[in-house]
């Protein structure tokens, strides 16, 4: 009677025993489905990530190349405008000479007609 007792108890903690065991078999496998699934989307997200990075340090090495050009454009664009202002200061400076040497050809030749009205005033 009491060998069956002990029996009965031994077979019902051994069924609650692999109860437990089919239940850890479930969770471990619940965790480890999770965990697959949250690197999956680790992974994802970190070549996301990764890939945006490269291409924003691309962008900034564009960026960074046309800001380069940009200045030596506008560096080249400087030069040309003094190249352009130096060479109008040497022909307005050109102009007034050819000015002042009007200005003298032209009282040379008011003295000329001077002089050739006072010369033919005297031959007559």
């Amino acid at each position: 009677h009491t060998l069956q007792q002990k029996l009965r108890t031994a077979e019902h903690h051994a069924q609650e025993l692999r109860d437990l065991a089919e239940e850890s078999r479930c969770a471990e496998d619940q965790l480890t489905s999770e965990l697959r699934s949250m690197r999956a989307s680790m992974t994802a997200n970190l070549d996301r990530v990764e890939h945006e990075y490269a291409r924003e340090k691309q962008d900034a090495v564009l960026y960074r190349e046309e800001l380069v050009e940009a200045r030596s454009q506008s560096h080249t664009a400087a030069c040309a405008l003094e190249d352009e202002r130096a060479k109008a200061t040497y022909e307005r400076a050109e102009v007034e000479r050819l000015v002042a040497r009007l200005s003298v050809a032209r009282e040379a030749g008011s003295q000329a007609q001077r002089l050739r009205t006072e010369v033919s005033t005297y031959r007559t």
